[in-house]
């Protein structure tokens, strides 16, 4: 195995036997042998099947954990699209890979999954303006499909109160306004939100964009009447009876106090 092929292997940094036959120009079963003897010698480690991590020279096979986004990059293919909080790494919005890995794709069955050592929650989603949705972004060497900025927040917005942070989802926010356009994330919220969704975007907006309140007055009117209907209030990122709650009489909204 020469030098250069090995250089290959590592600018993957993660590979499938199908990339190896592409590298080497050897048909899947060779690959499959090469990859294995590869790991035998600690410069692959397995992943799961088909699939492996390329093992920097400084590191411990046996304990090597591999770049998880593109674990499972590799494992469910490029058609579906990193959303949620593993879209805000990739966005440069957050630095750290959550332990589960977010995806999305249309029409697909929503389920949580393992990929060797990487959790992923594959989520479903409608195929109305799909391409309007995501967008190419670059990981090292690998063009990756991710939910814009806008699809992001909306998806993160929309989560189930129980499985939100809301300190979390306000630096999310925060993180990610230089690169909203208050226009198309207005768009977005009424393309794929809910009143419940409009009603955190709304809170969202009014106390977290100050600094644009402008841009997003202009182009980001929750209308009072559209929430009249709520009759509940919104939990966003809490549960009743929590004494950090607070309530936001403008969207009928409750949120814990952050410090």
């Amino acid at each position: 195995m020469t030098r250069s092929v090995l250089s290959k292997f590592a600018r993957h940094r993660v590979v499938s036997t199908s990339d190896v036959a592409a590298i080497l120009h050897v048909s899947p079963r060779q690959a499959a042998q090469v990859a294995h003897a590869l790991m035998k010698r600690g410069i692959f480690a397995h992943v799961q099947r088909g699939v492996y991590a390329v093992v920097p020279l400084e590191a411990d096979p046996a304990t090597f954990q591999p770049d998880p986004i593109l674990v499972t990059l590799r494992t469910l293919g490029p058609e579906y699209a990193f959303s949620h909080f593993s879209a805000l790494v990739l966005h440069g919005a957050e630095h750290q890979v959550h332990e589960t890995v977010h995806v999305t794709k249309p029409h697909v069955r929503s389920r949580k999954l393992r990929v060797g050592a990487t959790r992923v929650h594959v989520h479903t989603t409608e195929s109305l303006l799909w391409e309007t949705a995501t967008m190419m972004l670059r990981r090292g060497r690998d063009k990756l499909l991710v939910t814009t900025p806008e699809r992001t927040l909306v998806d993160l917005v929309g989560l189930p109160a129980a499985k939100q942070d809301y300190a979390e989802v306000v630096e999310a926010f925060r993180s990610l306004l230089p690169r909203v356009n208050p226009s198309e994330l207005a768009r977005a919220t009424e393309l794929w939100g809910n009143r419940t969704t409009h009603a955190r975007m709304g809170h969202l907006v009014a106390r977290h964009a100050q600094e644009r309140s402008t841009e997003f007055e202009d182009a980001f009117k929750v209308s009072r009447s559209n929430l009249a209907p709520l009759q509940s209030p919104v939990y966003f990122g809490t549960r009743p009876n929590d004494p950090a709650n607070r309530f936001d009489r403008a969207f009928n909204l409750v949120y814990p106090e952050t410090a």
